[in-house]
């Protein structure tokens, strides 16, 4: 199964993208600075794994990406 890591996935195209992803049978890790609008939105879609995280700081990209690999161990697609 192909696994996405979609940043801004809280709301808005980046949560479009993750239910259309998701749709189709991928894997996805959603990434968003917002935690509380972030889980709402894993638990709206009923899948998908929840990583928060501010893409502008190196140290939090570098957490988020050990947890997509801990979680999925590859990654076919990055969407931001």
């Amino acid at each position: 199964m192909k696994t996405a890591l979609i940043t801004g996935a809280a709301r808005g195209i980046g949560l479009a993208t993750a239910r259309t992803l998701l749709d189709r049978g991928w894997n996805v890790a959603l990434l968003d600075r917002d935690e509380a609008q972030l889980f709402q939105a894993v638990r709206d879609l009923g899948e998908g794994v929840a990583v928060v995280a501010d893409v502008s700081d190196p140290a939090q990209v570098e957490d988020a990406w050990d947890q997509v690999s801990q979680h999925f161990g590859r990654l076919d697609a990055l969407v931001n």
